[in-house]
């Protein structure tokens, strides 16, 4: 059976690399190696795009019109998103950006005008996996991930302003906010957004947890100097009890051989940290704290 989920799970990683989506950028004379659309739907259902884009060639920060990174104005009055800018009646603007490697994870600055919130940003996960992507082949898992910062008075759902929303269909152990294919920004007004696009950074491909949260108990929280494990007898074998900090470093990793364990933790300093509790390349549980 196990072999079974295990081929199955192999065929679906492999489609969803083989039927990728690959876009384009209007107007482009050379289409970029990587073009990653950013879908934006105001609250009104007015839409907008903004292309992302990567070329080991690209003439980054100034406009490479060949690629399609070209100024523009929009209609003032409408619904507007735009990169770098703020988008004023009379300045021109980029919707397009194309980066080389070096400037990729240092991400642009995104604006808009006239937004009525909630606003929903869409994205195609399958894009991270392109071979055009100058990342380390991960595969079955993305070569690269997407992080998304915004500022208040914005929120989003579940996640905090402190740390980028990590954009992926493929969850990060270590990721405090995770979202798959869409954004939904609330609040009294949108802030200014910064995107970037990083090497992907996830070490575990399955995300369907084996245990219920009443099942897994990690406590205190907030902590000091120790932590609590405990669990049924269910789910003991070769487990591992890992802590990573919210840049994905692992700084604590112990096996788990009894349902009661516990972690020292005075080694961390003071901040919020995930913990993943793993066995045989599946997450059996997993959630935040905070140590003080």
């Amino acid at each position: 059976m196990m072999i079974k989920i295990f081929f199955l799970f192999f065929f679906l990683m492999v489609t969803l690399r083989i039927t990728a989506q690959t876009y384009t950028v209007p107007g482009a004379q050379i289409q970029p190696a990587w073009v990653f659309p950013l879908w934006f739907e105001n609250a009104d259902g007015q839409k907008d795009t903004l292309y992302f884009c990567y070329d080991s060639t690209a003439n980054y920060p100034y406009p490479d019109t060949l690629f399609g990174v070209k100024l523009v104005h929009d209609d003032p009055s409408v619904f507007n998103m735009t990169f770098d800018a703020l988008p004023f009646n009379d300045t021109s603007h980029l919707k397009v950006v194309a980066l080389t490697e070096d400037v990729l994870s240092s991400g642009v600055s995104l604006f808009s005008q006239n937004v009525i919130l909630p606003l929903i940003l869409r994205w195609d996960p399958s894009v991270f996996y392109s071979d055009s992507l100058p990342y380390p082949d991960e595969d079955p898992a993305p070569r690269a991930e997407g992080h998304l910062w915004f500022d208040l008075p914005t929120f989003v759902d579940s996640c905090s302003y402190s740390v980028p929303i990590l954009m992926t269909d493929t969850s990060s152990p270590f990721a405090y906010c995770h979202k798959a294919d869409s954004i939904v920004f609330n609040g009294q007004y949108l802030s200014y957004l910064v995107f970037s696009v990083h090497p992907w950074k996830g070490i575990i491909l399955n995300v369907t947890y084996a245990a219920k949260e009443e099942e897994i108990k990690v406590y205190p929280n907030p902590f000091k100097d120790n932590l609590i494990l405990e669990m049924g007898n269910t789910f003991l074998g070769k487990l591992q009890f890992q802590i990573f900090d919210l840049n994905g470093h692992r700084t604590v990793e112990q096996a788990v051989k009894t349902s009661t364990s516990q972690i020292d933790v005075s080694s961390l300093l003071p901040g919020i940290y995930c913990w993943l509790l793993s066995g045989e390349n599946k997450i059996i549980a997993k959630d935040k704290f905070v140590k003080v």
